[in-house]
């Protein structure tokens, strides 16, 4: 691998502007009935969101023959001026009221009826500078899309297995709308929204007299017309970069479980420690959705204060543990006919092995109101192998984990 290759310089400008107004009001109350208490929520909110977004960018015209791990682009920064590409002014409106009803069936037994009936409004003005249209026409596009009265319902159930275990049990049904996200051809038309359904079991409970808190879930999501990218058109830029172009059929699953223990052992010595297990596939592409998503992630933490004439130093540390993931598709080449990534479609396959982090740290209370600490991270050097399978499958690099180190203070009082 030569580390050198023929490129053009070229820089992007962007700029972004947003106002966000929220309004959140809840009721919190509780009534007597059949011999037991029932709790109830009734809530609305209101999000307002006004954004303008534009972009634009400039060719410095010089072709460059760089070390690409010595590249340094203040070096070839352009005086020319900005050329507009894209501008966008965008309105987000979310309404909504909610509400929920705890209802103690017996005395271990509570059933959880809840929902949300939600109203959704996007408005958006977007200005093409012709790089996007047939003939390099300026083209403009005006979309509205809402969406009224969209009920969510939820439904759960507890039952209290002791004084310290539970087991519980729910069912939600989901919406989020995906507006923002346009069909092809650019400036594309709004996708609509995803639904689906959660389901989640499982059980939490307490040890050591409840000194470790303890779950475990399990759960499986599924989600229709999730948007996800149209290979069909190159990547664009600005706010059109953020939009367009997606497909609206992805048919998502995912399905797991969680574990989390928490608490404190024994007098000052506290632990975190949780396992994550994963699967998730998008059904009308035939493969995972998120590939760079771990199926196994397991994480401890721990700090222990010391006793005696040590009483004022804390030690502590983490290890971080994930299975290996990877990310592959296609890209756009560059085309130097049209100075834009819209030439041939390149394979690429980037992997990275599972790897383990350790990270150490050391806190020293000064007196009743300062505390000096000490953080390593990833005190092993492990290095990782990633490949580029496109053109050369024995081509790669490898990298190495920086290494972290931070001392800080702090004041408490």
């Amino acid at each position: 691998m030569t580390l050198t290759g023929s490129s053009t310089f070229r820089d992007r400008e962007f700029d972004y502007d947003e106002t966000q107004k929220t309004l959140d009001a809840v009721l919190r109350g509780s009534f007597h009935l059949l011999g037991h208490e029932h709790r109830v929520i009734l809530g609305t909110n209101i999000n307002k969101r006004d954004f303008r977004t534009s972009s634009g960018f400039r060719d410095s015209n010089i072709s460059l023959s760089p070390n690409i791990f010595e590249f340094n682009p203040r070096n070839h920064i352009s005086h020319e001026s900005y050329i507009p590409l894209t501008e966008a002014k965008i309105k987000v409106v979310e309404k909504g009221v909610y509400g929920s009803l705890v209802a103690q069936i017996t005395d271990p037994l509570k059933l959880i009826f809840g929902g949300r009936l939600s109203w959704y409004e996007y408005d958006n003005s977007s200005v093409s500078s012709g790089i996007y249209t047939p003939g390099g026409a300026v083209a403009t596009s005006l979309t509205r899309y809402e969406d009224n009265k969209v009920f969510t319902p939820y439904l759960g159930i507890v039952f209290d297995l002791t004084e310290q275990w539970s087991t519980y049990a729910s069912i939600t049904e989901t919406y989020k709308s995906q507006a923002s996200s346009h069909k092809g051809p650019p400036l594309g038309t709004p996708l609509k929204p995803v639904t689906g359904r959660s389901y989640e079991i499982g059980v939490k409970g307490g040890l050591f007299n409840n000194r470790l808190n303890t779950a475990l879930a399990f759960y499986s999501i599924k989600r229709n017309g999730q948007a996800f990218r149209d290979p069909s058109y190159p990547p664009t830029l600005g706010n059109l970069g953020s939009d367009c172009c997606y497909l609206d059929d992805g048919r998502i699953t995912s399905r797991g479980m969680d574990i989390e223990v928490s608490g404190e052992i024994v007098n000052g010595w506290q632990i975190l420690a949780g396992y994550t297990f994963n699967d998730n596939e998008n059904k009308a592409a035939s493969g995972r959705y998120s590939t760079v998503t771990p199926k196994h992630l397991f994480k401890l933490w721990t700090s222990y204060e010391l006793k005696g004439i040590l009483s004022d130093l804390k030690l502590g540390g983490g290890i971080t543990a994930q299975s290996s993931y990877y990310q592959k598709g296609s890209a756009r080449a560059f085309n130097q006919a049209t100075g834009l990534y819209n030439g041939p479609s390149v394979p690429y396959d980037f992997t990275e092995p599972g790897r383990v982090l350790v990270d150490l740290f050391a806190q020293y209370r000064l007196n009743k109101y300062w505390s000096a600490t000490l953080n390593v991270n990833n005190i092993f050097d492990k290095k990782y192998y990633q490949s580029v399978t496109s053109n050369n499958p024995g081509a790669g690099n490898f990298y190495g984990e920086p290494r972290n180190f931070l001392v800080s203070m702090r004041y408490s009082y």
